[in-house]
């Protein structure tokens, strides 16, 4: 746990790297001096194309696809089974995707047991350096207009149970990093998919911390003005304030890794205060991924932020 006194400090410091004041209203996470680097290994999927049949009752033959980026595609009526190339792989039931029926309620150790029995099944709960953890549900509904009066109808149409890769106990960021089982009508899987491939370790790397990779982002949003991956409409800085720099490990999504290790990268999260282009008061939301091994901040730059 980090002292009051530390914290301040790492405000301060965070400050002296920007032009406009800083505030961190909460301590980073701890974070290790260094992490294994992983490279996926897509020459044994976890599901292999066999078992993601079985468990989604799908037979036939799939179909290579080269013109695909070398994914086998297997379509039997309304149901689809993807392979792709870097292990991942997606599921979906045409007509209960697109129903829009009312649904119960699951209740949620329901949806939690449900899906955690099929990612064992198809041998994603693993005991190797990347685990599979309980994230959140979700649901999805559908707004109709009814009678006379135009009486918003809403029902719930599907339900959702999404888990995340952790990796060495860090967490895991990017479009790669969730599982995701969707249930519709009559508690039917509707869509699947995952991201979650054998880890080979590569070695260890030594991470920046989190104070270093916070002064990095702010001296780059400085001169690139970019606060997030969206265009955040925001003319002029007045103040920010900062959530933490929360360190774990960029995943690419199905059909996306090329083979190299998986980033380790710190998520800065917090909000930007300021002016828009019209000159009103606006605030956007800070969300950036920080690459933690681009070695550490030289003294004689930035003195205040060196260990």
């Amino acid at each position: 746990m980090l002292s009051l006194v530390t914290l301040t400090a790492l405000a301060a410091a965070a400050a002296a790297a920007a032009p406009w004041p800083v505030t961190l209203d909460r301590e980073p996470a701890p974070a290790p001096e260094r992490v294994t680097l992983y490279t996926p290994d897509a020459s044994v999927p976890f599901a292999d194309m066999p078992a993601l049949q079985r468990a989604f009752s799908v037979t036939g033959q799939a179909r290579h696809e080269p013109d695909l980026g070398g994914l086998f595609h297997l379509a039997a009526d309304r149901l689809h089974l993807v392979l792709f190339d870097d292990g991942g792989a997606h599921y979906h039931d045409l007509v209960a995707l697109a129903s829009d029926a009312a649904i119960e309620p699951t209740d949620e150790a329901i949806l939690w047991g449900e899906s955690g029995a099929l990612l064992q099944d198809l041998g994603l709960l693993t005991d190797g350096p990347c685990q599979l953890a309980p994230a959140h549900i979700g649901f999805a509904e559908r707004a109709t207009l009814e009678g006379r009066k135009g009486e918003r109808d809403i029902r719930l149409t599907h339900e959702s149970a999404t888990w995340v890769q952790v990796i060495d106990g860090l967490p895991t960021f990017g479009p790669g990093s969730e599982t995701q089982v969707v249930y519709g009508p009559d508690g039917a899987i509707a869509a699947f998919s995952h991201a979650q491939r054998p880890l080979v370790a590569q070695g260890t790397a030594a991470v920046s911390t989190p104070r270093q990779a916070i002064a990095r982002f702010l001296r780059e949003a400085d001169e690139t003005g970019q606060w997030n991956y969206y265009k955040a409409a925001i003319a002029e800085v007045d103040h920010v304030v900062l959530h933490g720099a929360t360190l774990g490990y960029w995943v690419p999504g199905r059909g996306e890794s090329d083979g190299a290790p998986y980033e380790p990268v710190y998520a800065i999260t917090g909000a930007v205060h300021g002016t828009d282009y019209a000159g009103q008061p606006t605030t956007v939301d800070l969300l950036w991924y920080e690459p933690a091994i681009r070695g550490p901040l030289a003294a004689e730059a930035l003195p205040h932020l060196s260990r």
